[in-house]
């Protein structure tokens, strides 16, 4: 199936010079789709980030991070792949 999803050749074509019948070929291949879309999908997950470029004693973080009803504050803006490393631990 991955062979022919990856080609372009119709699916009689395929079968033909694969010596493979074609209902079961269908058979097969419409199944395997079928799965595939019912496959539960991971949610979304949307994370709200402040970013503010006030300094001095005064000056709100410069990302705030609101998860869970939790908040984590940053001074200054983090990497993306710490974020998402935070993000992942906090999920557990």
């Amino acid at each position: 199936m991955a062979q022919f999803e990856r080609g372009d050749e119709r699916q009689a074509d395929f079968c033909r010079r694969r010596g493979l019948g074609l209902g079961a070929f269908r058979h097969w291949l419409y199944r395997l789709r079928r799965e595939q879309s019912a496959a539960p999908k991971p949610a979304a997950r949307f994370v709200p980030v402040v970013v503010s470029t006030a300094t001095g004693s005064d000056a709100i973080p410069a990302c705030t991070l609101r998860l869970a009803g939790g908040e984590v504050r940053f001074a200054a803006v983090p990497a993306a792949s710490y974020v998402a490393e935070l993000l992942r631990l906090m999920d557990r």
